[in-house]
């Protein structure tokens, strides 16, 4: 992470070596700033909630503490950015091809939520939205997209009512069918089909809340005008789903929420009440 002296935003900034793996010389290189701040979320695993602050460089300090500072909450199955955070998670993991999948409990370290979930377990992923209004939720697995692979690349978040919640099976492939999260070794993994190099980002889940709103309504009143072994996610069977395509506005980002899913000695299912 970096400071941008121009637009006075915390960025993350690539950079890229080209290399002569004979003789070590560097043939090219390169620098690339990331701004958008859903995406440097996504990119580092954050965990925040970040204020709708009128004044700019408030916003910002409040989005450079929380990058620094993650303020995971975990409340039995459900993981927040915070206790008063209206957006949540719950990661539901089963044990069989066909079992049923149950919400799985987490822990707090420094302020990251982890989890175990055993290689060729199966889960799916259900966004809470307390809010009492509609919020589009770009949701990362891996340091992918939940659209890497659908017929409809040009998707980048679903959209969750307000005071409701939805429950995200797997890869998007139609509004009909997905294709299962299920833990396997690097190799097989959904990273590994795009070429992706092993990296920080495995073993991750990355959901960001926004408030959202039909394009010809009105947005929030508080929106205001800006808008171990290396596993990872494989892509399984096909599973049934139900999405519907619609048009929105989005706003700007309110909470982002990560789930660090291969901790080795992460918490078993909870008991059956």
């Amino acid at each position: 992470m970096v400071d941008d002296p121009v637009e006075q935003k915390t960025v993350v900034r690539i950079i890229g070596r080209m290399v002569d793996q004979n003789n070590g010389r560097i043939l090219s290189q390169y620098n690339m700033d990331v701004k958008n701040l859903t995406s440097i979320a996504g990119l580092v695993g954050a965990t925040m909630v970040v204020p709708l602050d009128p004044v700019s460089a408030d916003r910002e300090r409040a989005i450079l503490d929380g990058l620094r500072k993650p303020s995971a909450r975990v409340d039995s199955t459900r993981i927040s950015a915070g206790p008063k955070s209206h957006f949540a998670l719950e990661i539901l993991v089963g044990s069989s091809p066909d079992g049923e999948l149950r919400p799985r409990g987490a822990t707090v370290a420094d302020g990251q939520a982890f989890m175990n979930i055993r290689t060729n377990e199966r889960y799916a992923i259900r966004l809470i939205n307390d809010a009492p209004f509609e919020a589009a939720v770009t949701l990362t697995i891996d340091g992918l997209s939940l659209f890497a692979f659908s017929d409809n690349p040009e998707y980048s978040y679903v959209i969750v009512p307000g005071r409701s919640s939805g429950l995200i099976m797997g890869w998007h492939r139609t509004n009909e069918v997905a294709e299962e999260f299920v833990v396997a070794e690097y190799s097989k993994s959904a990273a590994a089909s795009r070429l992706l190099a092993p990296s920080a980002d495995l073993g991750v889940i990355t959901s960001c809340f926004a408030a959202a709103w039909p394009a010809n309504g009105n947005p929030p009143p508080d929106e205001g005008m800006e808008g171990r072994s290396i596993k990872a996610t494989g892509r399984g069977p096909n599973t049934r789903t139900n999405f519907a395509e619609v048009e929105r506005k989005t706003g700007r980002l309110r909470a982002a929420i990560s789930v660090r899913y291969t901790k080795e000695d992460g918490p078993k299912d909870p008991p059956r009440p």
